[in-house]
């Protein structure tokens, strides 16, 4: 019922100019809540009235039983009345017929006794009318008796019923407050759960940019460790390159080694050789001294020629050699280095994969959430109509039934007036 005059109160405003159409809602408040006030207002306010109502008829039935009561002991005064009467007439028979039994049978006397027996006779009539009267009013007692005790079992049973009502009206406005406080209660739990939905679809929003920005991140690193694995191949080769060519190098030092072994051995026995030759061939060779000289000269300047040279290569292969252990451990160091920040790298892309397995358990958890969430709020809102509809469709069965109880308290209202009247009536005859 509440949403059919929504539906209608909505389509009669659609019916009006823009100008007239009210806003989406009431100060701040949805249209719904106020509806939903203004029928609980209605309902309270029939309510009130019923019960006002109720309390009057209470007083009409309080003052028509005190009218029954006067009429009763009304009743009861005129009897005893009418009984004193008839007793006063039985007496007088009494006395008349003690006085015909006196008398004589003269003429005056059978005169006399006509006489009496006349007023004998009209005294047992006005006796018999007397007691045809008593006997219809001590009826009429009787009955009115019997309807009064009808009418005030009546009232009782209209006053435990009042009491009934007004115990279900208190019931209802318990249940009434109730579905208020739980409509409160829902709106705020609504509130709640809205305010929880949007939290969640922001942090699920936060997560699916996390989620792209990693897998950005991690496409970046992909190629980073694509580009770091192309140079770590390169360097693998140089490094291979730079082992032969240090091992070329190795052989050429050894063999130099060797080389600079076998002068030492070959100056050192030459000298000696020279030191001989000279001690031995001094006197013998003064002659051909002259002779000699030059050609002597010229091939000791030819030997220190040759080992000059063979000391530059040598000093050449040692500069040559240090460089290349150098240029060795600069590779060396390049190569540990290129290795570690491959590890750091696959290190860190492992903590990306499992950040980002982590983030998408977080965001199914989310979803779940956001799911049960929203069943949750279908729930509740399917609840709070079910709720609204059944209280509805108790105050409209009470409604009837209030309407009922008032058409039999207008009858019964008729009764008693009917009764008073026959009362008057009987009281005036």
């Amino acid at each position: 019922m509440y949403l059919f005059t929504v539906a209608k109160v909505k389509q009669v405003l659609s019916v009006l100019p823009e100008k007239m159409q009210p806003g989406f809602d009431f100060y701040g408040v949805s249209w719904d809540v106020v509806f939903l006030s203004v029928l609980l207002g209605g309902l309270g306010l029939l309510v009130y009235l019923w019960w006002n109502c109720l309390l009057l008829q209470k007083q009409t039935y309080l003052l028509s039983g005190g009218q029954m009561d006067a009429v009763i002991n009304q009743h009861k005064k005129e009897t005893e009345l009418l009984q004193t009467e008839l007793e006063k007439y039985k007496q007088q028979i009494l006395e008349k017929e003690t006085e015909l039994k006196k008398l004589d049978d003269g003429d005056e006397q059978k005169h006399v006794r006509s006489a009496l027996e006349e007023q004998c006779e009209q005294s047992r009539k006005a006796c018999e009318c007397l007691e045809s009267d008593i006997k219809s009013l001590h009826a009429d007692l009787v009955t009115s008796q019997h309807e009064l005790e009808e009418e005030q079992r009546q009232f009782l049973e209209q006053e435990n019923k009042r009491k009934e009502m007004e115990e279900h009206l208190a019931s209802l406005e318990s249940q009434l407050a109730e579905s208020e406080t739980a409509q409160k209660t829902a709106q705020s739990k609504l509130g709640g759960l809205q305010e929880e939905v949007l939290e969640a679809q922001e942090e699920m929003s936060r997560l699916e940019r996390s989620r792209e920005q990693l897998e950005q991140e991690a496409l970046g690193w992909n190629e980073r460790c694509g580009e770091l694995a192309e140079q770590l191949h390169l360097a693998e080769k140089v490094r291979k390159d730079l082992e032969e060519s240090m091992l070329f190098k190795d052989s050429e030092i050894q063999a130099l080694t060797e080389c600079l072994l076998q002068l030492q051995l070959d100056y050192s026995s030459e000298d000696e050789e020279s030191q001989q030759e000279e001690e031995v061939g001094e006197d013998s060779v003064r002659v051909e001294e002259c002779s000699a000289e030059e050609q002597e000269s010229d091939a000791i300047k030819e030997k220190k020629k040759r080992r000059i040279q063979k000391m530059v290569d040598v000093a050449r292969l040692n500069t040559s050699l240090k460089i290349m252990e150098e240029a060795k451990e600069r590779f060396q160091e390049k190569l540990s280095d290129e290795l570690k920040a491959k590890q750091e790298l696959e290190e860190r892309v492992q903590r990306m994969v499992t950040a980002n397995a982590v983030n998408e358990v977080e965001v199914s958890e989310l979803r779940s959430k956001l799911k049960e969430v929203k069943q949750r709020l279908e729930i509740m809102t399917e609840m709070y109509h079910e709720k609204e509809l059944s209280l509805q469709r108790k105050l409209t069965l009470e409604e009837y039934q209030r309407q009922q109880k008032e058409t039999k308290l207008s009858e019964t209202e008729e009764q008693m007036q009917d009764a008073t009247e026959d009362v008057q009536k009987y009281r005036y005859v």
